[in-house]
């Protein structure tokens, strides 16, 4: 019999090799798209009047919060209301309402809309190169 071993590549004898460069550049691109997430949250929240920090506007108190406080921060995200499910307006007010002191709901709120506009803005800007097949920008 004719001996037909073949010798592993070397990525799979050293598994940090092939991968460190890949997962690397990625960690560098995740932090990037955080930072802008977290510098045009930033800039949104200071564009904002200081009266306008604190307020809560139609559905946010009215609904949201009291759906918050009568069923629950996250068993509200599932509720409808208006023949809508508010999955993103439900998910921010259960943060506002399970991490600050009411007090400072009306800000949290504000501030983490802020962070999901910017949020969009930036999936928006970086997704027509990552998923679509061509990598076509618009």
């Amino acid at each position: 019999m004719k001996n037909t071993a073949v010798a592993a590549p070397s990525h799979r004898l050293d598994p940090e090799a092939k991968t460190s460069r890949p997962i690397r550049a990625h960690s560098i691109r995740a932090a990037g798209v955080l930072a802008a997430v977290a510098v045009l949250g930033f800039l949104s929240w200071f564009r904002l009047p200081e009266v306008t920090r604190g307020t809560l506007w139609a559905e946010d108190a009215a609904v949201f919060l009291a759906d918050t406080m009568s069923i629950g921060a996250w068993q509200s995200i599932a509720d409808p209301y208006a023949g809508y499910l508010h999955t993103i307006p439900r998910l921010v007010s259960g943060i506002a309402y399970t991490v600050a002191p009411i007090d400072a709901y009306a800000t949290l709120v504000s501030f983490l809309s802020c962070v999901v506009v910017a949020a969009v803005s930036v999936g928006t800007y970086f997704c027509p190169r990552r998923c679509s097949p061509t990598g076509a920008t618009a």
